[in-house]
Formats: C-alpha cells, structure tokens, sequence
C-alpha cells in the first residue's frame, strides 16, 4: 500500500492513529516521537488520519459559460487583437475582467492541436514571416 503523505509531513498515519488512541500526555507523546506538541494536539483533535486536502474546496472563476461563450464569438465576429477585445468586453459587454484573465478563458478556448499560424520554414516548422 502506497501512502502519499504531505511534502512538509512530520507523521504517517500509523503515528498518527497512535496518537489519537494513546493515553500519554501531549507533551510526553511530543518527546518519545519527537515532534511538537502541537503536532501532537493537532493530531488527537482530528477525526481522521489521513492529510487535509490541499486544493480549494470552491473554485471561484472570473467568468459564466455564457459569457465565455459570448466574448469567444465576440473574438471570432471581429478578430479584434486582445487589448481592443479587452475594451469591447468590459465597456461594451459591461463584463468586469483582466486582460489576464480574459487571455486566460481565450487561450483556453482555443482547439488542442491546431495549426500554428505561419508559413513552413525549412524543415517543415513554422515561423513567422
């Protein structure tokens, strides 16, 4: 059985069972196994064994579908550059958004495997010319 612990982990879950169950006090389990008492407290208040997980537990995210959907047709009808999109977006849509972001949902946007734009160079790559 594989155990995948945190990078900064001071315990397995073997240690960490032991510690919920024993009747030592904290400050005598921190000694024998050599980690803080706050660890050790940390420990015995949890329920579990295993380590928290790390990723948000809600994504929050700039934009609706809708309104991806609408600035990618927005790109296409108008092949506007980014900045100019940038403005049609947030004053001409009324959409508050990054040029960060708004590169981010556009880059996203785009279909995985496309052709480089671009003339074929020597060796069939792709440059632009």
């Amino acid at each position: 059985m594989e155990i995948k612990l945190h990078a900064n982990a001071t315990t397995t879950p073997r240690v960490r069972r032991y510690l919920q169950q024993s009747t030592k006090s904290d400050r005598e389990l921190a000694q024998e196994l050599g980690i803080s008492v706050t660890t050790v407290r940390r420990w015995r208040n949890r329920e579990q064994v295993a380590d928290n997980h790390t990723t948000p537990k809600v994504v929050h995210k700039a934009l609706r579908q809708e309104q991806v959907a609408l600035v990618n047709v927005l790109r296409d009808a108008t092949g506007a550059p980014l900045d100019e999109l940038l403005l049609l977006v947030n004053e001409g849509l009324g959409i508050a958004v990054s040029r960060a972001t708004l590169n981010r949902y556009l880059g996203s946007a785009r279909q995985k495997g496309a052709a480089l734009q671009g003339k074929k160079g020597p060796e069939g790559r792709h440059h632009a010319g």
